[in-house]
């Protein structure tokens, strides 16, 4: 599987940030993402690539992040909205 650097985007907001306390946040975003995976039959030619996904998808996400040594990880995320098809983020626009 890969992608092509002319099919499709991948866009990610961040719409907002709520620190809980000293080491966790919540991370508020909008992910549009239209970007065409392909399957190759050949390594060497792109002469038999054939679409795998070319779907698009945007999404409202809460990410769930916690500061570990320094570092912010992700522990969890949900989407709150999704629309398949669809710009629901205005990327697009």
């Amino acid at each position: 599987m890969y992608t092509r650097t002319d099919a499709g985007k991948l866009r990610v907001r961040i719409e907002s940030v709520e620190i809980i306390d000293t080491f966790r946040a919540t991370v508020h975003t909008c992910i549009f993402d239209s970007v065409v995976l392909f399957d190759s039959g050949q390594i060497d030619s792109a002469a038999d690539d054939i679409v795998f996904d070319d779907s698009v998808i945007s999404a409202f996400m809460v990410w769930n992040v916690q500061l570990d040594r320094g570092t912010w990880k992700w522990v969890s995320s949900a989407a709150t909205q999704r629309k398949i098809g669809a710009d629901i983020c205005g990327f697009a626009n």
